[in-house]
């Protein structure tokens, strides 16, 4: 039995349960992937209970979601924070339990080390799939004006109703119970979860967002992935994320 998650597959519908950290030691891109594309589900509930974790596992697991061939509703029964907000995108409908909360924020990586030429190529990269992320929130939420980018910047948390009234969720589950969060471990960001949290604003995106959107769409990811297990993932991940991208520029300027 893995331990990271749960699948219950019951003839045409299944249930997939993410309860853990995105990423190595946690919920695997190649891991989860293997056993989605293993249902025969023409149903498939995906409930997610995370804090988030490595850009590029959830960003293939968004993709692998987006284009199951069955009908496929991500749910929000605790959590979804940082990369868990961009799995829960991915669902054919998206449902988030009253008492669950969602967050999006700037990606971020530890442990930097090298010349200052190798941290600004790093911030550069930061920068790009930060636009990507925003791209995807455009996409789902059918919202091409508000400043998603600023909304991540300012690292915003939303209730069930303001994930709703954003375009994060399509409806709120009100028979859902109270879910304990994934972890503790809200201490690794600016605000210990929606409670201490202000309220959520809407912006327009400016200017400077669109020439952002145009550079990262012109320029990112030039450089080779590494050489990784699950680079297949990544590069299908970021083919997918740049195609939103394109569509959130194309269609904010016209």
């Amino acid at each position: 039995m893995i331990n990271w998650f749960r699948i219950d597959n019951a003839g045409s519908r299944a249930t997939i349960r993410i309860y853990d950290y995105i990423g190595k030691g946690g919920v695997t891109a190649a891991s989860f992937i293997k056993e989605f594309n293993a249902l025969n589900a023409s149903s498939i509930e995906v409930r997610i209970n995370s804090n988030g974790g490595e850009i590029w596992s959830g960003l293939a697991i968004h993709h692998a979601i987006a284009h199951s061939k069955a009908h496929v509703t991500t749910y929000v029964d605790g959590v979804a924070a940082s990369i868990a907000s961009i799995i829960l995108q991915a669902g054919h409908a998206r449902v988030v339990g009253q008492h669950a909360q969602v967050m999006i924020h700037n990606p971020s990586v530890s442990g930097m080390e090298g010349e200052a030429k190798d941290l600004r190529k790093q911030a550069s990269l930061l920068d790009s799939i930060r636009d990507r992320g925003a791209a995807i929130y455009a996409e789902r939420s059918g919202d091409f004006d508000t400043d998603w980018a600023g909304l991540m910047d300012r690292e915003t948390w939303f209730n069930a109703a303001e994930a709703v009234e954003f375009g994060l969720a399509d409806r709120i589950d009100t028979l859902s119970g109270r879910v304990p969060n994934a972890t503790d471990r809200f201490a690794i960001y600016n605000y210990a979860g929606r409670r201490e949290a202000p309220t959520p604003v809407r912006t327009r995106r400016g200017s400077d967002s669109a020439a952002r959107l145009a550079a990262a769409v012109a320029g990112a990811f030039k450089a080779a992935p590494p050489k990784d297990p699950e680079v297949l993932c990544q590069e299908i991940a970021m083919a997918e994320v740049g195609r939103l991208q394109r569509r959130h520029f194309d269609r904010g300027n016209h």
